[in-house]
């Protein structure tokens, strides 16, 4: 007869050994967790997450409530996050990861091994957002742009200078350092992030001027764009950008830096006036943009201005007579009201476009970007635009404009509050468009209603409870929270 229990001394059955394991299991990962408590700094933590795996999270998309929660404490966490490097242990902890189960996966998802890249991503668009409030940041981004031996990072480091850094002279002066190695890698880069300095990097103009003469599309391109950041100091490039209108895959962006350097890019106009008289009208309207900035200093532009005002509608027309106007003192509030009342659609009235729509071309700041945000306007919002800039001899168009105030489409209501503002001095019909915008979602309609908030300065102190109530929501980005402290400082609060 055999025997079921086991002598003394004898080995455990199967199910006691799997106890024991699990106890010992257990033991260990307290001690060490208790260790880590001891030894490892704990990081700041939000809903229970610590900051690093928040940072890991937060690519592809951002998440705005963690950047506000943790603010400008995540300075140090981001850096090490865009300096991680792989390691062997990261790389088998991925193996075992990755032979897990799909479900197992989802449930331990907050446990999953660190993604390098991902990191990396995710730190360089938080520190955007964060933008110059992360200027703890800028010293080291200054040494790795110049010293860092991974490829990656460097060129991480040298787009961040730009927008976090745009306050430091020690950053700029990294850049300038780094273009005038003209690594052809790094020209892009480093001439995109050298814009954002604007007229503060006009030391920069010789170097910018030489990449752009000697390289195609698109390094050229952003040594461009950095020559109109920097306005009318990069007059020396003038020369040279009028020669490049003759060159039809350059033409665009010469057009674009031109009208950013100003007056001071008059000697383009005998270049410019045969783009008023050519077949492509898009050109036609970046042109005249130019000629508009120009001033008196486009005198001689003024028969073709005036045959564009005779023959042209909408767009050319509108800143034709604009840039008549400011050349020759010759009113323009009559044709640009007209415009407007053409386009405005009414019961039994069709508005009818005896020409392709053609659009103007605003730019908006955009605070986590080099390169600002471009929106293209129609004849409407265009007219009231200029309408705004006329000021009081518009008047006779508010009409029309309160008739875009309330029923013009969104992108129309906002210009059309600045305009009626501009004219009349009251804000307060104004105001509650602003709101609106303000609270939306859409890039153009935050950045229009933050700008025609600057504008209007002390006589928005109504918006005070609203602009108050916005930045205490953490969900909304903190870059644009951001620009509304600057309006509720400027209104003393």
């Amino acid at each position: 007869m055999n025997e079921t229990s086991s002598p003394l001394g004898t080995t455990p059955p199967p199910r006691s050994r799997k106890i024991v394991w699990w106890i010992v299991f257990v033991l260990v990962a307290v001690n060490f967790a208790i260790l880590l408590r001891v030894f490892w700094p704990a990081e700041p933590s939000f809903r229970g997450i610590p900051i690093s795996r928040w940072i890991e999270r937060s690519n592809p998309t951002l998440r705005h409530e963690p950047v506000n929660v943790f603010g400008t404490n995540a300075v140090p966490y981001l850096l090490e996050a865009l300096e991680r490097k792989k390691s062997r242990l990261n790389g088998t902890a991925w193996k075992f990861w990755l032979k897990l189960p799909a479900s197992t996966q989802k449930k331990l998802v907050w446990f999953k091994p660190l993604d390098v890249e991902a990191c990396r991503s995710a730190a360089v668009n938080w520190l955007l957002e964060l933008g110059p409030d992360a200027r703890a940041a800028v010293p080291r981004l200054i040494e790795l742009a110049l010293h860092s031996s991974n490829p990656a990072i460097a060129s991480r480091a040298v787009s961040l200078l730009g927008v976090v850094g745009a306050n430091s002279p020690g950053a700029f002066a990294a850049l300038d350092q780094l273009l005038k190695q003209r690594d052809p890698k790094t020209q892009e880069a480093i001439a995109l992030s050298i814009s954002c300095f604007g007229s503060k990097a006009a030391e920069a103009v010789p170097e910018l001027l030489q990449i752009a003469q000697t390289n195609a599309n698109p390094k050229a391109f952003y040594a461009v764009t950095a020559l109109g950041a920097i306005g009318p100091a990069a007059a020396p490039a003038v020369p040279w950008l009028a020669t490049m209108l003759n060159d039809d895959d350059f033409q665009d962006y010469a057009l674009g830096a031109l009208e950013n350097i100003g007056p001071a890019a008059a000697p383009a106009l005998p270049q410019l006036l045969p783009l008023l008289e050519g077949k492509h009208p898009g050109l036609k309207v970046r042109a005249l943009q130019v000629i508009l900035r120009l001033g008196p200093a486009a005198r001689a532009a003024a028969p073709q201005l005036e045959k564009v005002v005779r023959d042209s509608e909408g767009v050319p027309r509108i800143l034709a007579a604009v840039a008549l106007d400011k050349i020759q003192n010759q009113p323009a509030a009559a044709v640009v009201s007209a415009e407007l009342h053409r386009t405005i659609p009414t019961p039994g009235k069709e508005t009818e476009m005896l020409q392709p729509e053609v659009f103007w071309t605003i730019q908006l700041p955009n605070p986590v970007s080099a390169l600002p945000g471009s929106f293209g306007l129609g004849a409407r919002e265009t007219a009231s635009w200029f309408l705004a800039e006329l000021g009081p001899p518009a008047a006779g168009a508010l009409p029309d404009l309160r008739f875009e105030l309330q029923k013009g489409t969104h992108w129309g209501k906002v210009i059309a509050a600045r305009a009626i503002w501009r004219i009349t001095n009251d804000p307060a019909p104004a105001l509650p468009v602003l709101r609106e915008d303000l609270f939306s979602d859409e890039d153009y309609e935050f950045q229009m209603a933050a700008l025609v908030l600057k504008e209007i300065g002390d006589g928005a102190k109504p918006a005070r409870p609203w602009l108050e109530d916005f930045v205490r929501q953490t969900k909304r980005p903190w870059s644009r929270i951001r620009q509304v402290r600057e309006i509720l400082s400027a209104l003393g609060g």
